[in-house]
């Protein structure tokens, strides 16, 4: 239900498309004489219209495609007699004579597939009908600007569960795992992280956080890869498209009953296997056999067939296990670099995962439709990890000492072991309601709507835990603890760590912190916009005339969450709890483990999360426990988790008002777009700053409400071309300029505190309000060529200009801000860089094997590769002397991946579908990888990954299949700086497979 402050806005966004209407009425003209011809396309094999069809008339420029439902219209068309040519891969064209008059024409044409894959079993023959890359290759050629597409059937042919997955096969995609869980979730396009790319659903602005709330990121998961019906990938925008979209806008299409012209259903089921659960002993709890079914359903609701609903959904339980072996993060000793800990960890991420799309059409007439699209989704995730540590501190060094280069790889320190476990429970939402109405009126096409995104994120401030035990510095014999340090026949992801977390007694292990706080964290997006579209004659060449204006409102509501808990009276080890001679609580230890972590390392004992709340409740029980045990080594009785709830918690207000200006005019091989936009943003920021040390209400320190703001005005030009040397081979280009906002928590202008992470030195980011947008200069060229046999290939080069580009400096401070910390502080600042420049290379290439060798008939192979080159100039470095410097044209973008690489062998005939795919990312700096000391900048490493699906219609309506993701057991590895030296961490997820049935008509 929208809230009434909701309606109100409501309302006076309908107002202001009401008085638009009223304006535009009065701009209509009387029809000329011209002419126009209008219809739908269809194949001769399928119920299915096809949209993308290119339409044209020869000799002129008049051309067009069809829509999702195979309707195209030409208007402006002087009187006379044409050709009119119809194509669509997999079909021969269809050439027709046609007369154009005062009367519209009207016309139904069914194309005729140019090699109709008919395959006969026993007691049916099937018909094959287009395949998606067909599809695709349509919607890309008849586009005038760079666009990829994901078809519907294509998302059922892949070992894909999110629209990640999908869209990762595609020409520079890559995808990235969210920071708590290892699903990737997040897409980067042309090396640009997510935060570059713009997210909707039906044309509407998805905007969903994740736990840290950190970034404008949306996780493709939020509709199910099974319940989308077509994914667009924007490459260049136009002006009529949001220009917070320097990589790209990806936009997910839900099915619509207009799409076929029978009704359409279709069901889904599958089981999962993960080798990982293989490895655990005794009871454990998150090895659950993975599930996940879909279905849906599209059909006409009346015999007019004028009302449509199309409707789908999906529930999945994704139990996902990995392990790594850490270390870090690296610290600099007197010129040289050690490890500061290393640490073995198993994982686990539970996803219960429902939702569901609605789609209502209304077509009354040729000249009116209305839809109303809803799309909702839940994912509930139970999170978390056990670990095992030893840590390293290089002043108290003892025994042998080796280097590789500045790096100790041999070495043994006196410090502590620790063990944790963390286990949470959150719960991400997201609801997405859009309605548009479509009017023709004679030669103007008007479009409007509304749109509403609510994205919910919360964890549960009663289950989460984070529960850390440690030993102190001696055993109990009075010796010193030795940690010690060595790569593995000098490779760096092998690390052998001294085995004290393993080895020493539960009794040397007590507790150190318990941490029972979350996040809640709310999104609200409301939009309403208007555009209208003449079509013209400039001269006597067709195109158009399109403006529009778009208001948006982003409202977020950003609640931390932090209860630490520390006990001086209570003697709480790994084997009991004990008040004096009296025992509490007996043993956190689980019944469940594992007997090796990675590099066959010893792991010990593991904690049982219920049994740590279930002694925290017998503590409460004995009065031994409350939030002021939080606060005991500051000698102050109020409540510094309160205090640091409020600093790090902020309200935050953006509104995006735009218009623009876009111009079409078609030569006979030539199309011309050009245009501007304006976007002016204005934004508000609540929190609360200050001490929250300080007690004292009087004092200048003492926790205080501020209000940041910040507003500008963008305008950004655009001009794409596109020429069709032949109906074979055509070339776009295109300039542009586009933008990338701060992220909320970059627009937070308090810091962000956390006085006892980072083994209890600290960590604080600071944000600003006032920090800059990227703005992006953006040069694309391209060229396409198709060939009769069904091959085509694609290449292009994009150039990106960029200033003001933002960044996270991370360096650690000594004597800190006293205001924060007593002692020691990891200090992270969002800051603009002065600017930075991408290059890159794209080439994708669909080869049907056949051309070569006839008995190859069924086989195909595709792939793609992307080439990208950045810097970035201006960026604050630290030199040996630990003073700042600006650093130019060193560094490369954050998150951008030099190269991608995907291959891909098809094979489709006999009702046999199957595809093995390839995909590797070279390395790249991590965002949020920036450190003050470039020699420790955050790296995700090169990975492979081989995935392979197969199936096998065995009826006319059911197809089994078998699944395989990460078949060769690749693993995710990341270093600081140095590969050959310092590893952050290498995981290790191992491999999955899925065995289904798929009913369909």
């Amino acid at each position: 239900m929208i809230p009434f402050c909701k309606t109100q806005k409501l309302a006076r966004l309908g107002l202001v498309l009401t008085l638009a209407l009223s304006c535009l009425g009065l701009t209509l003209s009387a029809q000329s004489s011209l002419g126009s011809i209008k219809g739908t396309i269809g194949g001769n094999d399928t119920d299915q219209y096809l949209d993308g069809a290119s339409i044209s008339l020869s000799g002129t420029g008049f051309r067009t495609s069809s829509d999702r439902s195979g309707r195209f219209q030409i208007n402006k068309i002087p009187h006379g007699d044409y050709t009119l040519i119809v194509s669509y891969f997999g079909y021969n064209s269809n050439s027709r004579t046609v007369t154009v008059s005062d009367a519209p024409l009207s016309l139904e044409i069914i194309l005729e597939a140019d090699d109709e894959e008919i395959f006969e079993l026993d007691s049916f023959k099937v018909q094959a009908g287009p395949s998606s890359s067909d599809r695709a290759a349509s919607l890309q050629r008849s586009a005038a600007n760079r666009l990829d597409i994901v078809s519907s059937d294509k998302l059922g042919q892949l070992p894909d569960s999110t629209v990640a997955d999908a869209v990762r096969r595609l020409p520079g995609i890559n995808i990235e795992k969210d920071s708590q869980g290892r699903e990737g979730r997040y897409v980067t396009i042309r090396g640009m992280n997510a935060d570059f790319n713009s997210v909707s659903i039906n044309g509407q602005k998805v905007v969903v956080s994740n736990f840290d709330g950190a970034s404008r990121s949306v996780p493709m998961d939020v509709v199910s890869a099974d319940s989308a019906g077509t994914i667009e990938v924007t490459k260049s925008v136009l002006p009529s498209q949001d220009a917070d979209s320097i990589g790209g806008s990806i936009n997910i299409k839900s099915r619509s009953a207009f799409d076929h012209a029978d009704m359409k259903a279709s069901a889904e089921i599958k089981f999962g296997d993960q080798s990982l659960a293989d490895d655990y002993e005794g009871d454990y709890p998150h090895d659950e056999t993975p599930y996940e079914f879909s279905a849906s359903w599209a059909d006409k609701l009346n015999e007019e067939e004028t009302l449509g609903l199309a409707l789908s959904l999906n529930q999945s339980n994704r139990p996902y296990l990995f392990r790594s072996i850490e270390s870090g993060p690296y610290v600099r000793d007197l010129g040289d670099y050690f490890a500061g800990y290393g640490r073995l960890e198993e994982s686990f991420d539970n996803v219960e995962s429902k939702g569901g799309t609605a789609r209502f059409d209304f077509r009354p007439s040729e000249n009116l439709e209305w839809s109303v699209d809803l799309a909702y989704s839940n994912r509930e995730t139970n999170q978390g990890s056990q670990r095992a540590q030893v840590n390293f501190d290089p002043a108290y060094l003892v025994g042998d000492l080796e280097f590789e280069g500045d790096t100790a790889v041999l070495f043994t320190s006196e410090d502590r072991s620790q063990r944790e476990v963390r286990d949470y429970y959150e719960e991400q939402e997201n609801l997405t309601f859009s309605t548009q109405v479509v009017q023709h009126l004679g030669d103007w096409e008007i479009d409007y709507g509304l749109g509403f995104n609510e994205g919910d994120f919360a964890g549960d401030p009663n289950k989460d835990l984070r529960a850390f035990f440690r030993t102190g510095f001696e055993d109990a014999d009075g010796n010193y603890l030795e940690n010690s340090f060595e790569l593995e026949n000098g490779d760096a992801y092998s690390p052998i760590y001294g085995d004290n977390h393993a080895t020493l007694p539960l009794s040397a292990f007590e507790v150190f912190e318990i941490r029972r706080g979350t996040r809640i964290i709310n999104d609200e997006t409301l939009s309403g916009f208007f555009n209208a579209k003449k079509d013209m004659l400039w001269g006597d060449k067709p195109g158009y005339l399109k403006f529009g204006i778009k208001h948006t409102n982003t409202e977020r509501d950003f609640d931390d969450i932090r209860r630490r808990y520390r006990t001086a009276d209570v003697d709480w080890t790994l084997d009991s709890v004990m008040i004096g001679d009296e025992q509490i609580y007996g043993s956190v230890l689980a019944d469940y483990g594992i007997d090796q972590a990675l590099n066959g390392q010893a792991f010990g004992p593991m904690i049982d999360p219920n049994k740590i709340r279930e002694a925290e409740e017998a503590l409460i029980a004995a009065g031994l426990r409350d939030e002021g045990d939080a606060n005991w080594y500051l000698n102050q009785n109020v409540s510094r988790d309160a205090r640091a709830d409020l600093i790090n918690s902020y309200d935050l207000e953006e509104e995006v008002t735009a218009g623009f200006v876009e111009a079409q005019v078609q030569m006979e091989k030539l199309t011309v777009i050009t245009g501007v936009r304006v976007e002016a943003t204005d934004v508000k920021v609540h929190t609360y700053a200050g001490d929250f040390y300080e007690t004292d209400p009087d004092s200048e320190l003492y926790i205080r409400p501020i209000t940041g703001e910040s507003d500008y005005t963008d305008v950004l030009p655009h001009l794409h071309v596109r020429y069709d040397a032949n109906d074979n081979l055509t070339y776009r280009a295109s300039i542009n300029q586009t933008l990338a906002r701060p992220s909320f928590r970059q627009l937070n202008p308090s810091t962000d505190i956390d006085p006892t992470a980072n083994d209890d030195d600290g960590i604080a980011i600071k944000g600003r309000t006032d920090i800059d947008p990227v703005i992006s200069t953006n040069l694309d060229l391209s060229m396409d060529r198709y060939f009769d046999s069904g091959s085509r290939i694609s290449a292009g080069v994009f150039y990106k200009d960029m200033k003001d580009n933002i960044y996270r400096l991370r360096r650690d401070v000594l004597d800190s801000d006293p205001d924060y910390f007593p002692s020691t502080a990891e200090v992270s600042e969002y800051l603009n860089a002065e600017g930075a420049t991408v290059f890159g290379l794209e080439f994708s290439f669909d080869y049907e094997l056949d051309t070569l060798v006839e008995s190859l008939k069924g086989f195909s192979l595709s792939g793609n590769y992307t080439y990208t080159d950045s810097e970035v100039d201006g960026i604050q470095r630290e030199d040996a002397d630990g003073d700042l410097f600006l650093e130019y044209g060193e560094t490369q973008l954050f998150g951008q991946v030099p190269h991608t690489y995907n291959l891909a062998l098809n094979f489709a005939r006999w009702g046999i579908d199957s595809r093995l795919a390839w995909n590797r990312s070279s390395d790249y700096l991590d965002f949020g990888g920036i450190d003050a000391d470039k020699n420790l900048d955050d790296y995700i490493a090169e990975r492979d990954r081989i995935d392979f699906s197969i199936r096998y219609r065995f009826l006319p309506q059911w197809t089994v299949f078998l699944e395989m993701q990460n078949i060769t057991d690749e693993d995710s590895r990341s270093f600081e700086g140095n590969e050959a030296t310092r590893m952050r961490y290498r995981e290790e997820a191992g491999r999955s497979s899925w065995l289904g049935l798929r009913w369909s008509n």
